[in-house]
């Protein structure tokens, strides 16, 4: 009796082969195996569904379970049932749904398939929760993610750990912006008669503060995105209101927390601007922001008029075209004060008038300069004052060629 080895692959047909093509390739007639393989003629295999193995190429099938049933995540005709994920040879097919991963159809997966915790059985969000991440968190949204159930302010407040993802849809009437941030948080504030509040936030992802006059108004009274977004709320009636506050993301995925502060304050005083202001000829011509009526005479116009040294509102007015306004600015204390002069519309709405703002010297240098740095088109220039200095604010319409009327300075010391 003799005993020899049997090689598949080696192109020799012997002991129990079916085959030997002297390779060891599948799905060319004969198996890695040495044997035939039914569902191939000629080197062209086809492929066969039910029957565990899934054949390379164009044509393949997307999963072959071993069997033809449905219902276990690979289907009669060897497809991938909807919200099933198979892999391997034969395809091991499992639920996507529960796996923790929010895969492409779901609308949520907490790792669970388990119903009431906000993310269903199914996947979907429940009604009333909010889910983020993968694997999904969900919460029920925070109590001022509605104008309806805004965070009522009536004193000295700083919230902190606010979560942007707990926010309601935002406000989306006129000046309220279009960008893509839909997660907003609500608080009223309640300004008693001539009191003022600054708004002021800090945060971890960027953000956007808006305000509306009541719940649901057609337009926004004041957006920024400017950090530190921030506002000042002024009442200087003899009567209590209320305002909306409102802090979104300004990105569709913008995520994360904030702290809010609301500082109450005595209102400022309310004047109307004296001309003459400036030179005393008002005449068009300057380009961009520069104006061309800021002189020695409109230094002298501005101190005879009086000097501002304490929170101030000035309702004014760049008109006739060419018109252009100097305030003198005086700290009277015996220390630095950092004050700062922005532009703003007395209307509903974002600055819409675009105007320019120099804080000058009585020599008429320039200290500082801006264009847009408050909400919209409007200005704002944030400045620390020497001791006993006198500084002014030289506001012009940009370009130098048009009236603004009216407007608003605001000028706000510490």
């Amino acid at each position: 009796m003799s005993c020899y080895l049997t090689v598949c692959g080696d192109g020799i047909l012997e002991g129990t082969e079916q085959c030997d093509d002297n390779n060891v390739r599948p799905f060319d007639g004969c198996s890695q195996n040495c044997t035939n393989e039914p569902s191939c003629s000629g080197g062209t295999c086809t492929a066969i569904c039910g029957d565990g193995v899934i054949l390379p190429g164009a044509n393949q099938e997307a999963c072959d379970d071993g069997n033809t049933s449905a219902g276990d995540g690979c289907s009669a005709t060897c497809t991938v049932e909807p919200s099933y994920g198979c892999t391997g040879t034969p395809s091991i097919c499992a639920p996507l749904c529960g796996n923790g991963v929010v895969d492409s159809g779901e609308g949520c997966d907490d790792g669970g398939t388990g119903a009431g915790d906000g993310c269903s059985a199914t996947c979907t969000v429940e009604s009333g929760y909010v889910c983020s991440g993968s694997p999904s968190v969900c919460s029920l949204p925070a109590a001022n993610a509605t104008c309806a159930g805004a965070t009522a302010i009536t004193s000295d407040t700083t919230i902190t750990g606010e979560d942007i993802s707990l926010g309601g849809p935002r406000p989306s009437g006129t000046g309220c912006g279009t960008s893509s941030g839909n997660s907003a948080l609500y608080y009223a504030v309640t300004l008693p008669a001539n009191t003022v509040v600054d708004v002021a936030t800090t945060g971890t992802f960027d953000r956007v503060l808006l305000t509306e006059d009541i719940c649901g108004a057609a337009a926004c009274s004041y957006r920024t995105d400017s950090s530190p977004e921030g506002t000042t709320l002024m009442n200087t009636t003899g009567s209590p209101i209320t305002r909306i506050v409102v802090i979104h993301n300004y990105s569709s995925t913008g995520t994360g927390t904030y702290d809010i502060s609301f500082t109450y304050g005595a209102a400022p005083t309310v004047i109307t601007e004296t001309e003459p202001n400036e030179d005393g000829t008002p005449s068009t011509g300057g380009s961009g922001i520069a104006g061309n009526d800021a002189d020695a005479t409109a230094i002298a116009n501005a101190d005879a008029n009086g000097a501002i040294t304490s929170d101030t509102l000035i309702n004014a007015a760049l008109s006739p075209a060419g018109d252009e306004d100097v305030f003198a600015i005086h700290n009277t204390t015996g220390a630095p004060v950092t004050v700062t002069i922005e532009t703003g519309n007395p209307t509903a709405g974002v600055c819409s008038a675009d105007t320019g703002l120099h804080l000058l010297a009585s020599d008429l240098s320039v200290v500082t300069t801006d264009d847009d740095g408050g909400p919209g088109f409007c200005s704002r220039i944030v400045w620390t004052i020497p001791a006993g200095v006198t500084y002014y604010a030289h506001v012009v319409e940009y370009g130098d060629n048009a009236t603004i009327d009216p407007y608003q300075l605001s000028i706000d010391f510490p």
